[in-house]
């Protein structure tokens, strides 16, 4: 990395290989070969960048690691239910009895979510079957606060869940527990499910740049990459993540640790900062205040009365825009969410159509303290009047379930002048002719809750918009050989918390592929 003098431009890389070049003033050296080849360093605790990471695969014996783990009731490490995300799982058959499981104390200080992927896999599933609780305590005590209750799986899906902790679940000796309902008395369990991928992130720690040569390993980068082995392969300078085709998961993927990309200086083409009623806006059941605190600076637009609560922009022409932005909370100190009947959704409308095109959910435990919202205004929305509103599922009346906004902006799609780049090279099929796979490039701002392409293609004669003559997902069509990617990260990428994915979307079986610094 070398950062911005004398007006000079900063560059900021999240790299697979970097090559020295014009703009870049000094060699990074050979950077990510990614990952890495034994699965075993990816069980972690207390580190710089991870809290506590397991994915069931890393402990000697295929049981719990006891540092990690206190209590385990009727559960057992194995593939009883085939493949959740990769390899082993926690499961949980047992028909009669509790099932629960539960950590050792844990220091949580600087922790951000806790992230885990739940399923049945290939056991059975159950219509009926009561919820999982997801709870922590504190100092070993035996009084549990619920951060979430999740429906027992009623599909064959693994489904991924990000859980915001709140402040109370920071200290130095917190435990988390999942444990399911009881059935009533003379009842059992129908039906299985089983964890995976267990994760708690160490926010304190953020990187600007991320590199890594693997040698040795820095597994603190990556978060988790199903379906990989790391090795030579297809013809690799050295290791590769390669993706084998044979993985009997829906998952197939790698992901990087959040990265701070945050801009210094952004270019806004649109702002709103609420010191006064705004024109053009339709706006209810809010008032300009600080009631909720500051968010960004000075008032903000709280909601707080009775009946709808909902606010919207003018009609704008976005054809020069891709990245909205605002800032956003919900409690903190005022009266918070209870539950996701109290989310937000925020979705975009375009002149002359009626449809409401949904953008993203606002869960009402994510924002108790005021955090910036960052999302794609994407080529379908690039149009000569397009609006964005935020609307209020339901609350509980006046001064009840309360939320504010903040600093509404609008950036184009890419900045003035590039500050931050990704170079990785990517070889789909690996020497074989494999139609139908395709891989996407994505990026997330809010701990891995919901993706975006990094670029979506703009063509002048179907796009309003900025023209972009590449979209960000490879095809084996185009990609069949190793091809070495160099690509701008646009506005709505640079946050302070932002994460990369390779993520495969065609068929998994059989389909090869690997990424490297070639």
């Amino acid at each position: 990395m070398v950062r911005a003098m004398h007006k000079q431009p900063e560059w900021k890389y999240i790299t697979a290989s970097v090559r020295t070049g014009n703009m870049v003033k000094e060699n990074m050296g050979k950077a990510t070969r990614f990952l890495l080849a034994r699965r075993k360093y990816l069980a972690e605790m207390h580190s710089d960048s991870i809290i506590l990471r397991d994915d069931f695969d890393s402990y000697h014996q295929q049981e719990l690691n006891p540092a990690m783990w206190s209590e385990c009731s009727n559960c057992e490490v194995g593939g009883h239910c085939g493949v959740i995300m990769h390899g082993n799982a926690a499961t949980f058959c047992e028909p009669y009895g509790p099932r629960e499981l539960t950590t050792t104390g844990l220091n949580t200080t600087t922790a951000s979510v806790l992230q885990f992927s739940l399923g049945s896999g290939s056991c059975r599933f159950s219509y009926s079957d009561p919820s999982i609780t997801v709870s922590y305590s504190k100092n070993s005590s035996a009084d549990w606060t619920q951060l979430e209750k999740i429906s027992a799986p009623s599909n064959i899906s693994t489904i991924i869940h990000i859980l915001y902790l709140p402040e109370d679940a920071k200290g130095e000796n917190i435990h988390f527990q999942w444990k399911q309902d009881y059935v009533l008395a003379g009842d059992v369990y129908e039906a299985c499910w089983a964890l995976d991928n267990i994760l708690i992130i160490n926010a304190a720690h953020r990187k600007v740049v991320l590199e890594d040569n693997l040698d040795p390993v820095d597994t603190g980068n990556w978060l988790f990459f199903p379906g990989a082995t790391v090795k030579h392969s297809c013809q690799s300078d050295g290791n590769s993540i390669y993706f084998h085709g044979t993985e009997g998961s829906e998952f197939n993927f790698a992901t990087t640790r959040d990265v701070d990309l945050s801009m210094e200086d952004a270019q806004e083409q649109w702002t709103e900062e609420f010191e006064s009623q705004p024109k053009g806006w339709d706006i209810f059941g809010a008032v300009i205040g600080t009631e909720c605190g500051t968010l960004e600076s000075g008032s903000a637009m709280v909601f707080l009365r009775d009946g709808e609560r909902k606010i919207c922009t003018p009609y704008m022409d976005t054809t020069g825009y891709g990245n909205l932005r605002f800032y956003f909370s919900m409690g903190g100190t005022c009266d918070s969410g209870e539950s996701h009947e109290n989310d937000v959704i925020l979705y975009a409308k375009i002149e002359g159509r009626r449809e409401h095109i949904p953008l993203d959910t606002l869960t009402y435990a994510a924002y108790k303290v005021p955090s910036l919202v960052s999302v794609v205004i994407s080529p379908d929305l690039q149009t000569p009047a397009t609006k964005f509103c935020l609307k209020q599922k339901s609350h509980q009346g006046l001064n009840r379930n309360v939320w504010a906004v903040d600093y509404f902006h609008v950036l184009p799609v890419l900045p003035s002048s590039v500050t931050h780049m990704i170079q990785f090279s990517i070889n789909l099929g690996c020497g074989t002719y494999q139609p139908g796979n395709s891989v996407s490039l994505e990026f997330s701002t809010n701990h891995g809750r919901s993706w975006s392409l990094l670029h979506m293609e703009c063509l002048p004669e179907i796009c309003a918009g900025p023209h972009l003559p590449h979209s960000t997902i490879y095809a084996s069509e185009n990609y069949s050989g190793w091809n070495r990617i160099t690509i701008p990260l646009p506005n709505a990428a640079l946050t302070s918390d932002t994460r990369i994915r390779w993520r495969q979307t065609g068929p998994i079986l059989g389909n090869m592929w690997a990424i490297d610094n070639s």
